[in-house]
């Protein structure tokens, strides 16, 4: 957002700050300037637009940002980083003044408390959980997911070869700068991520298998993130959903975690 008024433009914007990071951003509250007086880190990255911020880490805090003095280009080749590329979504800055936290659950659409929801879930899932959700997996889920997944992608842009397989989680899918990357945004690759971490915690190397340099969940674990995703596209993106669609993509959920309140 690009405000005017006066010879000097301000620019506001978002910041996600994960809750292990150690950057100057983690001692942000309401009303006070975060300065970068020493360079390192060499900028704070504000994103224009929720759509735009990746979560690479979770859990964390949403913040609503104006900022004050953005990285030069001197700083910039300074500092040893490439140039920003024209349209780029995000502005680096050494001095941000935060106007107010965001609830994080906007992050991930107009249903977001239901994503983070069953984000929180996953984070805690226990062993018998996991094969409770793979054998109650309804069979249909994974091509009602795909069709769901090509839907949206229809109803938001011309991108036809992009469409995801059958029964593929499919978490993110890159259709243009500031346009949300899935159903419920980033919520798809955040529940993934969150299973990965608990796969390694509770069952370590047995949760997945080796291929050369590649690794999978194994079919277990594997069936109940499926199944999660299941859970969050019709609990985060009602809208494209029919009852049955619902039904059918629920079914794992509420047989094992039982109603999403």
């Amino acid at each position: 957002m690009i405000q005017g008024g006066g010879k000097r433009m301000s620019i506001d914007g978002y910041v996600y700050v994960p809750e292990e990071s150690k950057e100057a951003m983690t001692q942000a509250s309401q009303g006070a300037r975060v300065s970068l007086s020493d360079g390192k880190p060499h900028f704070i990255v504000v994103d224009h637009y929720l759509e735009s911020i990746v979560v690479a880490q979770w859990p964390g805090k949403l913040w609503h940002v104006r900022i004050l003095e953005p990285l030069t280009k001197a700083a910039e080749q300074a500092a040893g980083v490439a140039p920003l590329i024209a349209g780029a979504t995000y502005t680096r800055a050494l001095s941000v003044e935060v106007l107010d936290e965001i609830p994080i659950a906007r992050l991930f659409g107009n249903c977001g408390e239901a994503v983070c929801a069953i984000i929180s879930q996953a984070g805690q899932m226990q062993i018998e959980q996991v094969y409770s959700l793979a054998a109650a997996r309804h069979p249909a889920a994974g091509a009602t997911y795909a069709r769901l997944w090509k839907n949206w992608l229809a109803s938001i842009s011309h991108v036809t070869s992009t469409e995801p397989p059958d029964d593929v989680a499919t978490v993110s899918i890159f259709v243009g700068p500031g346009r949300p990357k899935s159903p419920v945004n980033e919520g798809f690759s955040v529940l993934y991520q969150e299973m990965i971490s608990r796969a390694e915690s509770v069952s370590g190397a047995a949760a997945f298998i080796e291929e050369e340099e590649d690794r999978y969940l194994e079919p277990n674990w594997s069936a109940a993130t499926k199944a999660l995703l299941d859970a969050t596209m019709a609990y985060g993106a009602p809208q494209l959903c029919s009852q049955e669609d619902c039904t059918i993509l629920t079914q794992a959920w509420r047989s094992v975690i039982g109603p999403l309140s």
